[in-house]
């Protein structure tokens, strides 16, 4: 990610790409899985079409999977633990809430600061020195109490690449992302939607997006419930399936 800040792509460009990272997220809140590894090497962009893709997942886990580990803390902390520089501050400091739907969105927040300034951005979050899980959890509450300052020297960096309005539109979406307090922090979804808000009226390519956007949640949910309603019945715990062919009807 960290060249596209210094591409010819626009901002609105550059919110579509953000979209599509907040969209996958959400997918994957809903699914309960939790990347764990979720930075700019890890997301793959498709020049010609501007979309953007959540690549490796060998690190990530299920959000159920953490018991199976209770009675050992070895393998607990190899399987479940944060990974250490894409990690928000509730996972190093309180175990009980580290895995809810706020930590994708958390990691999103750091990728930004690459996809919208480039080298110096990834270095700012991804390449500073620390020893400790406590020089981590400093470092993300830093960033957060001086985001506006931050966000304004980087654009010097780049020679004022972007204005005003645009900084102000970067910072509101990184601050609802990187908030140290997981209760206070906004999910994937909810940032896809005002992202939305605020954009449909200047791009109508977000208006297909949201659309789509909407008509999955509903499908998945739908899907949910029956299942859910199943497996009282039977009393067998199985995930939702979709199959290809109403896949299409939901992308058609």
């Amino acid at each position: 990610i960290p060249h596209i800040s210094k591409s010819t792509r626009c901002v609105n460009d550059k919110m579509k790409l953000l979209l599509d990272i907040l969209m996958g997220a959400t997918l994957l809140d809903k699914a309960g899985i939790i990347q764990r590894d979720l930075n700019c090497g890890n997301i793959q962009i498709d020049d010609r079409k501007n979309k953007a893709y959540l690549i490796d997942f060998g690190k990530a886990f299920h959000t159920e999977i953490i018991h199976l580990f209770n009675n050992d803390e070895m393998k607990k902390n190899d399987y479940c633990g944060p990974f250490f520089y894409s990690s928000p501050p509730e996972a190093y400091e309180n175990e009980e809430i580290a895995f809810g739907d706020k930590y994708n969105a958390f990691n999103i927040g750091l990728t930004m600061l690459s996809l919208f300034f480039g080298k110096d951005g990834y270095d700012l979050m991804f390449n500073f020195k620390w020893s400790n899980d406590s020089d981590i959890v400093r470092n993300r509450k830093e960033l957060f109490n001086n985001i506006g300052d931050v966000i304004q020297d980087l654009n010097k960096k780049m020679n004022d690449l972007y204005s005003k309005k645009q900084l102000n539109e970067i910072k509101s979406i990184i601050t609802r992302l990187i908030n140290p307090d997981a209760h206070k922090r906004s999910s994937s979804e909810t940032v896809a939607r005002y992202l939305y808000q605020i954009k449909s009226d200047k791009n109508e390519n977000y208006s297909s997006v949201c659309l789509f956007l909407l008509l999955f949640y509903s499908y998945h949910y739908m899907i949910l419930q029956n299942n859910e309603e199943t497996n009282n019945k039977t009393n067998i715990k199985e995930g939702p399936h979709i199959d290809r062919e109403d896949m299409n009807e939901i992308i058609d």
